[in-house]
């Protein structure tokens, strides 16, 4: 293709606060990226923009393989729950996650959204 400029896999992105690398990081409008390599705010970093990951998972509830897996700032990981509309979609659990498990498989599906 003559117009494509990057395939879009791998992101340089500025790290707006201190980053470690496997960090579930929002750039944009609610796009995530995981973080290859640490960063300190304000340098750039590698960031990763599809994939399965593992991630810190809320421990309140479950969440079914499939099921949509949203972004919750409070542990910098995912949940099951949208919190009325306020957590931004990250993705899709990967494999069901039972309500005690402290992480998650989720495959990063990036979109922008308000």
């Amino acid at each position: 293709m003559r117009n494509q400029i990057l395939s879009g896999n791998v992101l340089t992105v500025t790290a707006a606060g201190d980053v470690s690398s496997g960090d579930l990081v929002e750039y944009g409008s609610g796009i995530f990226v995981v973080a290859e390599t640490s960063a300190v705010a304000g340098s750039e970093f590698e960031g990763v923009t599809g994939g399965v990951f593992s991630f810190p998972k809320s421990t309140t509830e479950g969440a079914l393989k499939g099921a949509v897996a949203y972004f919750d700032n409070s542990i910098a990981g995912v949940t099951a729950d949208d919190n009325s509309g306020a957590n931004k979609v990250v993705g899709v659990f990967h494999a069901t996650a039972g309500a005690a498990a402290e992480t998650a498989e989720v495959l990063l599906v990036s979109a922008v959204q308000p």
